[in-house]
């Protein structure tokens, strides 16, 4: 809906949508004489004045004036909280002495929210997807009308679809996005030239997380807390990481970028490959190609990783020196590697000293749902299975219980050493917890949690040891040499302050 005033002050309302809470989304714009001081208030019941809670202003280059040296048009979107469904809702318009209003609930009105986002300029749209992901109480548009990607869906469907990488897409010669278990993705673009002026690379994240009522993924906007974008002739990259408390929940992650070239801007949707944090540095290291001068791939490599250092280490060694806390009661027992035919009957036979010395038992493995069956027929002890041991430890933390670390090698050995008390003993609390989730998605050297539970028992029972390169099959030297000494300064760590306990 148009309302004409004259030929210089007009107002358009595009959509009024109710956010839920009392709240309401008004988008649309204005026609303002150019250098003429206007004013446009939101009114409620009584010509109370209603202060938005969310404004955002931008150009909308998709209307023009009859004389653009006279006027001057604005687009806008408005969150007015505090008004219910039935109250008056009225803009007010003014400049000097001409003005009026526009009812804002008239029926005429449209009220569909992703209609009118998938139709308008994309520019706009990732403007208020950054909005959205920066002040996601302000607004809940990826919860609108409780659908997958709320008011953003329509908009996402067309957007053009990235599965790991492309070749030849539009301007782009080549491009990869690929993701690691610390929140972390890189997504490197070559461009089909070099640009003369201006190269740049944003981009907003959308986690899938796990729900706590065992429901569909919550898809949530998740602002990145660090990122680094390093340009080098044609190649652009960009590096960023969401928030690390974010992680236990975390299943799948999504990238919407918008890129520009010059005077060419595009948006894309990408579905980064998730590599172990050893590939996938590799992989940022390999973004510049063969054809590359090799210092490129050097450089952008020890940017990522100085960035990594800034921001894990310095929490990795604040959790690695806390005191270690008395597990009195018994607690979780998760094993993980339970993948060979043989863990079946091994746990079988164990079966009744390992209910004896826990209240239940996770198992992760390819054959962990044929494990488990020997715990759920007897009935002692819960038992389950988690897919992921990232979300498994996550599950484990959040109910706060102890949780002792097995798996079949140490578990064998225990038996045959008579020694299961012992191995029941080690149990992780706490910061002890949080440091293997910690240092397993940070710089976990094999997709296995039992790899990172080796790594530091023996940096616990055993410091100074030298260090184990990961068996990662590298694509350079120069990668394997600054990844592996990265990972080396991320795995030592200092000793635990003793304190006695009561």
């Amino acid at each position: 809906m148009v309302i004409y005033f004259s030929e210089t002050l007009q107002i358009a309302v595009d959509c009024v949508a109710a956010l839920g809470g009392r709240r309401h989304l008004v988008c649309g714009w204005i026609m303002t004489p150019r250098g003429t001081p206007f004013d446009m208030r939101v009114v409620g019941a009584q010509g109370r004045e209603q202060r938005p809670d969310f404004r955002l202003l931008y150009a909308r280059p998709d209307v023009t004036p009859a004389d653009p040296e006279a006027a001057l048009v604005s687009g806008f979107t408005l969150v007015i909280g505090q008004v219910a469904e039935n109250d008056p809702l009225e803009i007010l318009l003014s400049s000097g002495e001409t003005g009026g209003r526009i009812n804002l609930r008239d029926s005429s009105l449209s009220h569909d929210l992703q209609a009118v986002l998938a139709g308008q300029h994309w520019r706009i749209n990732y403007r208020l997807l950054r909005a959205a992901a920066e002040r996601e109480d302000a607004l809940p548009l990826m919860r609108h009308q409780y659908r997958p990607y709320g008011a953003f869906a329509t908009w996402f469907s067309r957007l053009p679809l990235v599965r790991g990488q492309a070749e030849n897409f539009g301007i782009m010669a080549r491009m990869e996005c690929s993701r690691s278990p610390a929140g972390e993705f890189a997504l490197g673009i070559h461009f089909a030239g070099r640009p003369e002026r201006l190269m740049q690379i944003e981009a907003t994240a959308i986690a899938a997380l796990r729900a706590a009522d065992g429901g569909p993924d919550e898809l949530r906007l998740v602002p990145l807390v660090d990122s680094v974008f390093h340009q080098a002739a044609s190649l652009g990259c960009l590096y960023g990481r969401i928030a690390p408390d974010l992680l236990p929940r975390l299943r799948r992650l999504e990238v919407i970028a918008q890129i520009t070239f010059d005077e060419e801007t595009l948006w894309l949707r990408a579905e980064p490959r998730e590599e172990q944090v050893p590939g996938f540095l590799d992989g940022i290291a390999a973004l510049p190609g063969p054809a590359m001068d090799g210092a490129i791939a050097a450089a952008l490599l020890r940017e990522v990783l100085a960035s990594r250092e800034r921001a894990l280490k310095p929490a990795l060694d604040s959790l690695a020196a806390a005191p270690p806390r008395p597990a009195p009661r018994p607690g979780l027992a998760v094993m993980v590697g339970v993948d060979e035919p043989a863990c079946v009957p091994l746990l079988d036979i164990l079966a009744p000293r390992i209910e004896a010395r826990c209240a239940s038992l996770l198992l992760i493995g390819r054959r962990a749902e044929q494990a488990v069956q020997v715990f759920q027929r007897r009935g002692r002890i819960e038992a389950g299975t988690e897919g992921d041991a990232g979300l498994a430890l996550g599950r484990a933390a959040e109910a706060g219980a102890p949780v002792v670390p097995l798996d079949p090698l140490r578990l064998g050995r225990a038996v045959i050493d008579n020694d299961l008390d012992s191995l029941f003993a080690r149990r992780l609390e706490g910061e002890e917890l949080a440091l293997l989730r910690g240092l397993h998605a940070a710089a976990g050297c094999s997709a296995d949690l039992a790899d990172s539970l080796a790594r530091l028992l023996r940096q616990r029972e055993a410091p100074g040891q030298p260090w184990q390169p990961p068996g990662h099959g590298w694509r350079s030297p120069l990668a394997a040499h600054l990844v592996n000494a990265h990972l080396e300064r991320l795995w030592t760590l200092p000793p635990r302050t003793q304190e006695a306990h009561a």
